[in-house]
């Protein structure tokens, strides 16, 4: 499991790093560290979805959004609970034609299949399978970064976005999830 979450890192470290796109030279060494300290995160992200043992670095307070707005705000100590990230609106039944509680846990193991690891992008994405509207919560982050399924897997129901917020000290602070609707 290990290997596969090295390989992982060692993918997105890459992908992240076409992703800057720099026409007048390589990145500096400052974006070039926040890129390899998100792809980091993400990968343990990934792995913790995958049921592995969390190695994510968690704020004091985390913050779970569902489509921009808060759903839940708990302790660290508690982050590291799969069942934490269970949630939706007050009230809601459904989200996106799914049914409540929803996880940016659940969409991405969803989506793993051989051959099909998840991406991650530097950039917010512009839709999220056919829908348009991706407001942002109100969230002050030192950086971001985008866990999505393999774009072979993307389509108007099964899409999603997991937007990680890292504090200054590169710990995850917020986790945003926009899933695709029917």
């Amino acid at each position: 499991m290990y290997v596969r979450c090295a390989a992982l890192a060692a993918t997105l470290v890459l992908a992240l790093s076409a992703c800057t796109g720099h026409e007048d030279g390589p990145p500096s060494p400052a974006a070039a560290d926040r890129a390899a300290a998100a792809a980091d995160a993400a990968a343990a992200f990934v792995a913790f979805a995958q049921g592995e043992e969390s190695q994510v670095r968690w704020a004091g307070v985390v913050r779970y959004y569902l489509h921009g707005a808060l759903v839940a705000e708990f302790a660290s100590s508690f982050a590291d609970d799969p069942d934490t990230w269970d949630g939706c609106h007050l009230g809601d039944t459904t989200h996106e034609g799914r049914r409540c509680p929803v996880s940016p846990l659940t969409a991405i193991a969803g989506s793993l299949a051989p051959g099909a690891a998840p991406t991650v992008e530097d950039e917010a994405p512009i839709t999220v399978g056919c829908s348009a509207d991706l407001p942002e919560p109100d969230v002050d982050a030192a950086a971001l970064a985008w866990i999505r399924p393999d774009p072979a897997r993307r389509d108007c129901f099964s899409d999603y976005a997991v937007t990680l917020y890292f504090d200054a000290d590169e710990r995850v602070s917020a986790v945003d999830l926009a899933l695709s609707g029917p």
